[in-house]
């Protein structure tokens, strides 16, 4: 028999919060080592965000996190991708 792969989750998001605390949220996602940034819309305080976990339950709290952040109003998920972890452009360790 064999042995389920593991699959890594890719969540597009995007994570709104008033302009003056942006930077500062960008400040606090990057420094989560399952999350990058990658585009900041500083006028309208959103930021373009990808949090890579090994599962959805890590995916959601990932979410749950992110949006308790201080200075963070909402976070959309924009699109989830999965594939297994060997296709993935990301490792999990």
């Amino acid at each position: 028999m064999s042995q389920a792969l593991p699959f890594v989750h890719v969540a597009g998001l995007l994570v709104a919060a008033h302009p003056a605390e942006l930077a500062g949220v960008a400040r606090q996602l990057a420094a989560r080592p399952d999350t990058e940034v990658h585009a900041a819309d500083e006028a309208a305080g959103r930021l373009v965000v990808t949090v890579e976990t090994d599962s959805v339950d890590a995916q959601e709290a990932a979410f749950r996190e992110i949006s308790a952040l201080p200075g963070v109003g909402v976070v959309s998920l924009v699109c989830h991708r999965a594939e297994p972890a060997d296709e993935a452009t990301g490792d999990l360790t």
